[in-house]
This record gives C-alpha cells, structure tokens and sequence, in this order.
C-alpha cells in the first residue's frame, strides 16, 4: 500500500509483465528527484534500489518521545506573549530535545503559561532579548540563536 502511494505520488508508470517477470517500476524525471509523503518526510525515489530519507519538511522535533511540531508551539507564544519569538532545541540525553524559548523585550514570568502546556511542549528555559537576530531576508536567525548561551 505505502509504496503504491509514492509511486502514484511521483508519477511512475508501472510496466505489464508476465506472471514469471519480477515486479518493476519505470521512473520519469520527477522520481529521481524529491517526493514527499503524508509524514512529512522528503524522499529522494531510487526505484530499484529503495528510498532514502532526506529529513523533515516541517519543523518538529522528538522530546519525551513524543513529535512536537515547533511553528504551532512558537504561535503559541507569539499570541500569549504579544511579540516576536523563536524556539531553539537542543539535543539532551534525558528529553530527547530541550526546548529554548527566544523573546523581544524584557524579562516576563512564563510559568503560568508554560505549565498549563503538555510535558513535551513544556519550555526548558526562556530569554529575553533586545532583539532576535535576523538574516540579510529579514528572517530570525536560529542558527545563531542555537549557539547562544
């Protein structure tokens, strides 16, 4: 069934054959490159040869073995706190991730909000700053903010 569904996803043409031939699948040029599925994940098809996983396409983390999906947490606390926000993880042995919260403006007492969320969505620790860094785009610089201590 799964592998109905990507080969009817990317466009690939299965050929008739014989009930002695094995089974085989032609690839047009789509299948060589990137296929997404309903999990989110990016694929790159190689008929033949299996399917690699390139990584997410959204922006979700495991934390307590639970997938937490980082743009709905940061909206969120975007609509709570009234500013720009952004949530860095960081790998932790423990959790899985640890979930830093980055905020525009001064120091504000989070934990009412943070615990009336669900242990995985639970903020590890918030900081105020006087502004996120940005990108030459305009857009928050996690990156950096993933190197902040």
């Amino acid at each position: 069934m799964r592998h109905k569904m990507l080969t009817k996803s990317c466009g690939a043409k299965r050929k008739k054959r014989r009930k002695s031939e094995p089974r085989t699948v032609e690839s047009n040029a789509f299948c060589e490159q990137v296929a997404w599925d309903c999990t989110s994940q990016a694929h790159q098809n190689r008929f033949g040869r299996g399917l690699r996983v390139l990584g997410r396409t959204d922006r979700s983390v495991k934390v307590l073995g639970e997938l937490v999906n980082l743009e709905e947490l940061e909206k969120f606390w975007r609509g709570k706190l009234k500013r720009e926000v952004a949530l860095v993880a960081r790998p932790d042995k423990r959790r899985g991730m640890n979930l830093f919260l980055f905020y525009e403006g001064i120091e504000l007492d989070l934990a009412r909000w943070n615990t009336s969320l669900p242990g995985p969505e639970r903020i590890t620790e918030a900081t105020a700053v006087d502004l996120l860094p940005r990108s030459e785009l305009g857009k928050i610089d996690r990156s950096a903010l993933a190197k902040f201590d």
